[in-house]
This record gives structure tokens, sequence and C-alpha cells, in this order.
């Protein structure tokens, strides 16, 4: 068999392994077309060789850790086998995480863009590994860690539940602390225009007697009350009213 042979058989193969049982006679257009693509780049990859079963890739992420893309599953989620019914879209990628040294195993929660084929995002997902995988997912870096450390994964999980805990309770107490602030400023408010209001239903005299026995204000409300009392007493005294008929 010639080279051209030989390459358009590893092809096929790859994409045999990739959606196994024929399924991929049932792929939209855009799928298939992706789907040869990525066979293309598998056959090149350094990263990615193939899994433990049909539809699954794999690439070392670390020295005990594997990250297993399934791309059967990933294209069978995405068209359900209907592909005719625009309405669902499942836009994650099939990702999981294996420790070599123990097979424990992670499942990682990757949403890749519904706008394009599936297949268009599994071999992005291919070219990142290629590149080293630079700026790994919040997902996939927790897996990583669990898998390499669960009880100190788990100890650093607890910590930062302790931690929000701890500000959102600084945050209530700050909140709690404004509204009493808040609750209080406002009746000493209140108690102020309370006896504002009832300084202007009395008479001069009657005003007078007040300010006379009040003696040195204390606090801010009894300043506020012995000022406004001031304020009127001298407006009476300023106009030269007939103080003697009050």
């Amino acid at each position: 068999m010639g080279a051209v042979g030989k390459s358009k058989e590893e092809w096929r193969e790859m994409d045999e392994w990739l959606l196994p049982l024929g399924l991929g006679c049932d792929l939209p257009q855009p799928e298939c077309k992706g789907l040869s693509l990525l066979s293309e780049v598998l056959l090149r990859s350094r990263a990615f060789r193939r899994g433990s079963k049909p539809g699954l890739i794999e690439a070392d992420y670390s020295d005990n850790i594997l990250i297993v893309l399934d791309v059967a599953q990933t294209l069978i989620r995405r068209v359900r086998w209907n592909p005719s019914d625009s309405a669902f879209i499942d836009a994650h990628i099939m990702v999981h995480l294996l420790r070599t040294d123990n097979e424990s195993r992670r499942d990682v929660c990757i949403v890749s863009n519904h706008d394009l084929p599936a297949v268009d995002n599994c071999l992005s997902f291919v070219m990142w590994a290629e590149s080293g995988f630079p700026n790994p997912p919040e997902t996939v870096a927790d897996g990583v860690a669990y898998l390499e450390d669960p009880a100190g994964y788990e100890e650093r999980l607890q910590r930062e539940r302790e931690e929000r805990a701890e500000r959102r309770r600084a945050a209530n107490e700050i909140l709690n602390d404004e509204i009493e602030r808040k609750n209080a400023e406002l009746e000493v408010q209140q108690e102020i225009d309370l006896g504002i209001y009832r300084m202007n239903q009395k008479g001069w005299r009657e005003l007078m007697e007040e300010h006379e026995i009040s003696g040195s204000p204390q606090g801010r409300v009894s300043t506020a009350l012995h000022e406004e009392r001031t304020s009127l007493l001298a407006l009476t005294m300023s106009r030269g009213w007939d103080l003697s008929a009050v």
C-alpha cells in the first residue's frame, strides 16, 4: 500500500475510533467536516493518543494525571441524534481526569462555544493540549488538585468556605451597624422635629420660661432645641413685639 493509501487508511481508522459503530453517518455536515480535520490533527499530535476505548483520546497532563476527552459522547450529547432539533444544545465537552497510579477519576465540567460545531470545540481542546495546557480552566485545575492530594484539596475547600462565611459575617455586621446608625439618626431627628413643633405652639413667656429652666444643653437633641429657642426669642425681640401682651 502506498503512502497516500496508508494515510487514508489511518485517517479512516481514526475517524472510526473517534466515533465508533458508524455513528458518524448521522452527524450534521459541519460535524462531519470537523471530524475529518480532527482526525488529521490527531494523527500528527504529539500530545494526544487513543484512549482506553473507542471514542476516547488522552494526553499526559502531568506525570501521574491523564486528561481524557470523550469525543464520541461530546458529539452525541450535542446532536442527540436528531440534527433537525435545534432547540437542544449541549455545549459541554466531555472530559475527565485520571490518576494513573490508583485509577481515581474526576469528571470535569467544561462549557464550550455552542455556536460552533461540537467537533470544532474538541479540536480547540486538542490544540490547547498541544500548547502545553496554558491557563487551564478552574474546573481542570481543581480536578488535578483533588486527584494529586484529595485530603489537602478538601482542607483547602473547608478553609475557603470558612473564609467566605467570615466575609459574609463581617459584611452583615457592617450592614447591621449601618442600619442601626441610620435608625438612631432618624429617631434623633424625629425627636428634634417634634420638639421644634411643640416649641412653635407656645407663647413667648412660656418659651422664655422653658429656655431659662432648660440649662446648658447636653447632647444633640437638647442642643438643637436650645438653638431653636434662642433663635425664636431673638427674632421676637428684634421685631420689637409687645411681649407684655404675650
